[in-house]
């Protein structure tokens, strides 16, 4: 069994209270993902079929935690059920669902937003969608503006920006910011710095050896040349006011990356440009991990390298963490991480 945890149990935590014991759970989380996506698999009996399967309609919410090591119940996602489908004869019940971050993946934004910062309109959309809201107050106007007001729109019939997460998702892009969910809050704020440093491996012939958290099973390396050495972002938008282009980029040369937005003020194109930079330029370098299952890493966390006397030492972001879980197979966990770009 690959698993750091030697006796497991899994449930889910239904609206009214009620207990359902699962045989595998499934979980993927990313940084970048519009909402964490789970399956789980759970004995159900047609004399109960009809009682549980009802608790999961209207869009209740569940709660699915892990027993581990007789320390107490851990819950590690909390959602909604998409979508179902029950093997009467052979008494297995199989879900599949999405974090809370689905509530803004199904809300439409009914009109713009006007003279609002991105902490406004991030609080704004976490009340409409039920949600509590951990917002780091920003203080600049966003959005296309007109004459002297700002208003960001949804355009949704013309635009990507259709639902609150893709509003979110660009705000936080523009900002320098992380959006995400914990739990039922909405998080909306810099992303941390590399001053803790959750995971650290070296490399050396015969293996990796921990010298930070938990012991890693595989570390595959991988590069993307190009991106590293010569990457440029280049934003083009019309600027109504000034009835002039707004032509900027990042990295000095222009190129490599276009980008065109409606209407955008001067600084808010070059803070764009630099903020897909920063994106893209990290995926340069990246790793993925094997490695026992563990609760204690988060998407976001910064992990470290050290010992391969290549570029490749040094931090990463965690991008993304995959979690599979059974009571007949064990725990085991695979993570993708880039390289953490300077501040």
């Amino acid at each position: 069994m690959s698993t750091l945890l030697r006796s497991i149990a899994i449930r889910a935590v239904l609206g009214d209270g009620s207990v359902l014991a699962l045989s595998e759970l499934d979980w993927d989380v990313s940084r970048f993902a519009r909402a964490a996506a789970f399956t789980f698999k759970a004995p159900l009996a047609i004399a109960d079929a009809a009682g549980v399967i009802a608790l999961f309609g209207g869009g209740a919410r569940i709660a699915l935690e892990i027993l581990a090591d007789s320390t107490g119940w851990s819950r590690v996602l909390l959602g909604r059920v998409d979508r179902m489908r029950w093997d009467a004869a052979g008494g297995m019940l199989m879900c599949e669902g999405r974090d809370l971050g689905a509530l803004l993946l199904d809300y439409r934004i009914p009109d713009g937003y006007l003279n609002r910062t991105s902490s406004e309109i991030a609080i704004s959309v976490a009340n409409a969608c039920g949600l509590a809201a951990q917002v780091i107050p920003t203080t600049r106007m966003v959005g296309q503006f007109y004459q002297i007001e700002h208003r960001r729109l949804p355009l949704l019939t013309y635009s990507a920006r259709a639902t609150a997460w893709d509003l979110l998702s660009e705000l936080a892009l523009m900002e320098g910011c992380h959006v995400g969910l914990s739990a039922d809050t909405l998080v909306f704020g810099p992303l941390a710095g590399a001053a803790g440093v959750s995971a650290m491996w070296s490399c050396s012939p015969g293996g990796w050896t921990t010298l930070l958290g938990p012991p890693a099973e595989q570390i595959l390396l991988s590069a993307l040349p190009e991106i590293a050495t010569d990457t440029a972002v280049r934003v083009r938008s019309w600027n109504s006011r000034q009835r002039s282009l707004v032509d900027t980029g990042a990295a000095g040369a222009m190129g490599a990356y276009d980008v065109m937005r409606p209407n955008l003020a001067d600084d808010d194109a070059q803070a764009l440009a630099q903020a897909l930079l920063d994106r893209i330029r990290p995926r340069s370098s990246s790793v993925q991990i094997v490695l026992p299952g563990e609760l204690a890493l988060s998407a976001g966390d910064t992990i470290g390298l050290t010992g391969t006397q290549t570029a490749w030492d040094g931090l990463y972001r965690l991008d993304e963490i995959e979690r599979s879980i059974s009571v007949a197979g064990g725990f085991r966990q695979y993570m993708t991480a880039s390289t953490l770009a300077e501040d």
